[in-house]
């Protein structure tokens, strides 16, 4: 999270749980950078293959919000 803070800009920072079991983790990292919260929601067929069925949130430039 320090590289975040001095490295990079955080007016159109967005946070990306890449799955649902990771919300709680991304949540937490959002809230302490004062950033958006976007959740990936995929489903699994089977081991190994999945399909991103909904983006919660939304990841356009200065209008993220969940």
């Amino acid at each position: 999270m320090k590289d975040i803070l001095e490295h990079h800009s955080r007016q159109d920072l967005v946070i990306v749980s890449p799955d649902v079991g990771g919300v709680l983790r991304a949540r937490d990292v959002a809230r302490r950078l004062d950033a958006d919260l976007v959740i990936v929601d995929k489903r699994r067929e089977r081991a190994g293959v999945s399909e991103v069925v909904n983006i919660i949130g939304d990841v356009t430039a200065g209008d993220a919000a969940c």
